[in-house]
């Protein structure tokens, strides 16, 4: 069985890390369906029940690397979307708030209802992407992204590590509850790839964009590498039994 598996910037590292292993008898293509912003906006759409993307750079990198114009309903499909957190983590917003849970003094506290709704609206559309491909039919799995990094500069460094931390394991939480609810398997970062805080370890962290300029949020080919590994053990289940979750 075909499977495609787009997503994200993201992406980078998990090909890097598929050209290390190679696909290990899978017929597997990796491909960027667009950057991180087109998860703030309506990109998903579904017409006479096939599934597909709304977004001009989505809809053309689908022709480019498929040929088709909507998701081929005999493969597998592969999405590593949805915990792009670094955006939620670092809005300058969390300066001066924070979450009521573990508010400091001197700080606005959040109540966890308005939390909740802020990760919901930065999910929403790739939720609306997933439960289009459901109701399409089609075998669709969820890659995750990187734990988000420590914010390094910027107005993001003003915002307190625990709460990027804290938000970032809310905002999964989120994500993976709706997975649940929809019956689509999650395919976890490797044991091994967080620090004590929850972050991305250093040894993990992509230090220059593939144009040579400082990367602030990426995983490097060595956590690409492992992911893949996580990801072609999903899929050798998945002939065998199904589309089961993998933690």
């Amino acid at each position: 069985m075909k499977t495609w598996i787009f997503g994200n910037s993201h992406m980078g590292a998990l090909n890097k890390g598929l050209r290390r292993i190679g696909a290990q008898g899978h017929d597997l293509t990796l491909f960027p369906l667009g950057p991180g912003t087109v998860e703030m906006v309506p990109f998903s759409r579904l017409e006479a029940g096939r599934g597909g993307v709304a977004d001009e750079t989505c809809a053309r990198n689908l022709r480019r690397f498929t040929g088709r114009d909507h998701l081929d309903p005999e493969a597998r499909w592969g999405v590593c979307m949805g915990t792009h957190n670094a955006r939620l983590c670092r809005d300058p917003f969390w300066i001066d708030a924070e979450p009521a849970a573990i508010c400091a003094p001197g700080k606005r506290p959040v109540p966890e209802t308005t939390v909740d709704a802020i990760i919901e609206t930065d999910q929403r559309h790739v939720r609306d992407l997933l439960a289009r491909m459901k109701q399409a039919g089609l075998a669709v799995f969820v890659v995750s992204c990187p734990p988000v990094r420590p914010a390094s500069g910027g107005r993001a460094a003003e915002i307190r590590a625990e709460v990027a931390a804290w938000l970032e394991a809310r905002a999964r939480a989120a994500f993976t509850g709706f997975l649940a609810a929809q019956k689509i398997a999650f395919v976890a970062p490797p044991e091994g790839t967080r620090d004590a805080a929850g972050f991305l370890s250093p040894q993990f962290h992509a230090t220059l964009t593939d144009q040579g300029t400082r990367d602030p949020h990426h995983a490097n080919p060595e956590y690409g590498e492992m992911m893949m590994r996580k990801v072609l053990a999903h899929l050798d289940a998945a002939a065998s039994d199904g589309e089961g979750a993998v933690a």
